[in-house]
């Protein structure tokens, strides 16, 4: 029986995948047109519940949405030449449509329905506001004036006392007693969490929003969540679908999962800060564009009019991270990004702008990167180095990949060294290298990736810089290439594609590393040139602070 398995975490072949993929590229134009139309659809009473969601922020790995379009085309397509007695799914409104589409053929379709307890999540997340509370009794007095300029930024574990999103200006503002950053706290380990806490109540630079947010607060989420049902105006068909559906079924589905909590506390605590009488003269917000930040430009924009607003993308965006890559002009005229987005060189400036040509934007420091002004050299060791990507899909396959090539004997030479992406967990990653008995590797546990990069003689990664980052220092680089409905890459367009192999093949991947040379210099600097902005000695000048 032939089983065609369509469901979102469902493993697409590598054909299949492919075609995803270049459905994707051809789409996306449209797709972005389709959510952007939505906006104004919105019942403005509801309109909230589109700002905290990740559906409106087209993450594409966090909201189904996109893939759903995408399969719509893709059935077509495949059914043209192949035959399937069963196709999965993971949406009752999906399955409508195919069976609509394919009334006459007989195919089952069948719903991969993965049941959640949406009251579990809340009551989770209604502890854990509460642990906060209670750790206030670490807290050291800390005076807030009346006027403040607020960073919201996120914290992993081991980055409190320095910051992995702001580096050089968290230390720039150390002395000052008007700025203060806002975590999301993004640890999930109970020890990690309550160690982590700790060490932010001792920090004077840092404010919770938990304290200035009520247990009624959190708890009038469910009334707001009633309203999920009747989020639009009316009713419009779209591409002989109806998208709205996917989107509420998704909606209902997403609701009071952490990320749709936390967003909804931003918006808390902004409007809460509002009613103490409490000025932001500056706002900067870490941008990524997904559910956490818009929420926070949304409630500035509407209780906070006159304050700088400023988003700081200090990333190299993916490609087809259609959250990240670019803003639409939907999410500037409906206030859920920030005024202007600071960029980490010009490449990227000009890049996110390409849907909407009003958005401000401005090249500053790349405060995460400064590293690659640092020309001196150093010598290479026989290693490996593997960065492990955030997704643990790809993660797990990239592992299995290094397996067969160190058992080649014209690697046994080189030393594995495996880094486990900073929002993972390293034990997960240990068990997993363990469990896949990969031959002699070693965790990398040096605090600068950079250091270890620089020593390493060949460079293995997934959707990351850390990629782009090998290839300035003319490492011969590897980028996984994913079977994932989409296949991204953070590799700017004018990067010639010789300078990297872009495969998931490790035969293919074996005679890469034999017969690979070093870059020249001249793309190095190229590459530097229009993509980063070494660190300003004025900071806070260029940050509006």
């Amino acid at each position: 029986m032939r089983v065609l398995d369509l469901s979102f975490n469902g493993n697409l072949s590598e054909n299949h995948s492919k075609i995803f993929s270049s459905l994707a590229k051809d789409k996306v134009k449209d797709f972005n047109k389709i959510i952007g139309k939505l906006h104004s659809n919105i019942n403005q009473k509801n309109f909230l519940l589109w700002a905290i969601s990740n559906t409106s922020s087209r993450n594409p790995y966090t909201s189904k949405i996109f893939y759903y379009y995408l399969s719509f085309f893709f059935i077509k397509k495949i059914l043209k030449t192949k035959k399937y007695e069963v196709i999965i799914v993971d949406s009752i409104f999906q399955k409508k449509f195919f069976k609509r589409t394919l009334k006459n053929k007989n195919i089952k379709i069948e719903v991969k329905n993965k049941k959640t307890n949406i009251n579990l999540r809340f009551i989770k997340f209604f502890f854990r506001l509460l642990i906060i509370k209670i750790s206030k009794i670490f807290e050291i007095n800390q005076n807030i004036p009346n006027r403040v300029s607020l960073i919201m930024t996120y914290v992993l574990d081991g980055y409190v006392t320095k910051s992995r999103y702001f580096p050089h200006l968290f230390e720039s503002i150390k002395s000052k007693k008007n700025i203060f950053f806002i975590p999301n706290i993004v640890i999930f380990n109970f020890f990690s969490f309550i160690k982590n806490l700790i060490i932010l109540r001792k920090e004077k630079n840092y404010i919770l929003k938990e304290d200035y947010i009520s247990f009624l607060d959190l708890i009038s989420i469910l009334n707001i969540n009633k309203n999920i049902k009747s989020i639009f105006n009316k009713k419009n068909y779209l591409n002989k679908y109806l998208l709205q559906d996917l989107i509420i079924e998704e909606l209902l589905q997403n609701r009071n999962t952490f990320g749709y909590l936390d967003s909804y506390m931003n918006f808390l605590f902004l409007r809460n800060l509002k009613s103490k009488g409490i000025k932001i003269e500056t706002s900067i917000v870490w941008f990524e564009n997904q559910s956490f930040e818009r929420s926070w430009s949304y409630a500035l924009n509407k209780y906070f009019k006159t304050s700088k607003k400023i988003g700081y993308m200090g990333i190299i965006p993916a490609n087809m991270y259609i959250s990240q890559d670019h803003t639409l002009p939907e999410d500037r005229k409906y206030n859920l990004i920030p005024e202007k987005i600071l960029t980490i060189g010009n490449y990227f400036r000009k890049n996110i702008k390409k849907y909407d040509s009003k958005l401000l934007t401005k090249s500053v420091s790349a405060l995460s990167f400064q590293h690659l002004f640092n020309k001196k050299k150093i010598n290479k060791k026989n290693q490996i180095l593997v960065a492990l990507p955030i997704l643990y899909k790809d993660s797990e396959n990239i592992l299995k990949i290094c397996k067969n090539l160190m058992k080649k004997n014209y690697l046994s030479k080189y030393e594995l060294i495996i880094r486990p992406h900073p929002a993972q967990k390293n034990s997960s990653y240990i068990k997993k290298i363990i469990n896949i008995n990969i031959k002699s590797p070693k965790l990398d546990k040096n605090e600068n990736f950079y250091e270890t990069l620089r020593k390493s003689k060949f460079f293995f990664g997934g959707m990351s810089s850390t990629c782009l980052e090998a290839i300035i220092l003319n490492t011969p680089t590897i980028i996984f290439k994913s079977n994932d409905y989409l296949r991204s890459s953070c590799i700017p367009k004018f990067v010639n594609n010789k300078c990297f192999l872009y495969s998931n093949d490790d035969v293919q991947i074996g005679k890469f590393i034999i017969n690979s040379k070093s870059q020249s210099k001249f793309l190095s600097n190229k590459i530097r040139n229009n993509c980063f902005k070494s660190v300003s000695n004025n900071l806070l000048s260029e940050f509006n602070l």
